[in-house]
């Protein structure tokens, strides 16, 4: 969000709360969270989080279309939120939501994007991508091509060029990746820049440092040390 779109919504949330009658610790309680937090919030210091935004639109019966002041002639679709225990996914970018969905379990979701992302990735979800120009944080599995930052995965990995680290509770399958590798299954990959460690077999080109595997190890050349059940090169 640009810095004058940071103080219109700070100054939006200072009117919806004194026309409900709110203090900003009323309002803190309400939410669970602290009074220093409502502050900032309202003084443009700092932005609410997804889930905050909701709440806060729950509290003040508006949606976030009203939070954020969009016009009816921008003809975006209004998302009303009652209170029915449908559970609801919504994407947004830059304070406005651009696609919602309605689903009956959080187990199967994935976030799936057909275009290149400029920016970061932040899901609770799996991800599904083309190119990543900033990093990765997803709740389950991640696929996609080439990736700037770094990727954190609750799941496997499978990916082009990395230029940071990757963190993955399962295996990790793609190209270069300029920082370390963390895997809590196997890695297959081309060069690794710095440490790499998996709990199961490691395949790959070289490695700027340590290895450490539980596993079997087949790489190029390995300028650290490496600690594995076998080691070919």
């Amino acid at each position: 969000m640009e810095n004058n779109q940071i103080k219109e919504l700070g100054n939006k949330l200072v009117e919806l709360r004194k026309n409900k009658g709110m203090t900003q610790t009323e309002l803190a309680e309400e939410m669970f969270i602290t009074h220093q937090a409502i502050s900032q919030w309202e003084n443009g210091l700092t932005i609410p989080d997804l889930g905050s935004l909701l709440k806060l639109c729950e509290i003040f019966n508006i949606t976030l279309n009203d939070l954020f002041n969009q016009k009816k002639e921008e003809k975006e679709e209004v998302h009303q939120m009652p209170n029915d225990n449908v559970i609801r996914i919504f994407a947004v970018k830059n304070g406005k939501v651009l696609k919602h969905q309605e689903i009956k379990s959080l187990m199967k979701v994935q976030i799936i994007f057909e275009e290149k992302i400029e920016g970061s990735v932040d899901s609770d979800f799996s991800v599904t991508a083309k190119d990543i120009g900033g990093n990765v944080n997803a709740g389950s599995y991640v696929e996609c091509g080439n990736v700037e930052g770094s990727i954190c995965s609750g799941s496997y990995v499978e990916c082009g060029e990395v230029g940071q680290n990757v963190t993955a509770g399962s295996y990790v399958e793609c190209s270069d990746v300029s920082g370390n590798v963390a895997s809590g299954s196997y890695v297959e990959c081309g060069n690794v820049g710095k440490d790499l460690k998996a709990s199961s077999y490691v395949e790959c080109g070289n490695v700027g440092g340590n290895v450490t595997t539980m596993g079997n190890i087949e790489c190029h050349t390995i300028y650290g040390n490496a600690s594995a059940n076998k080691i070919n090169m």
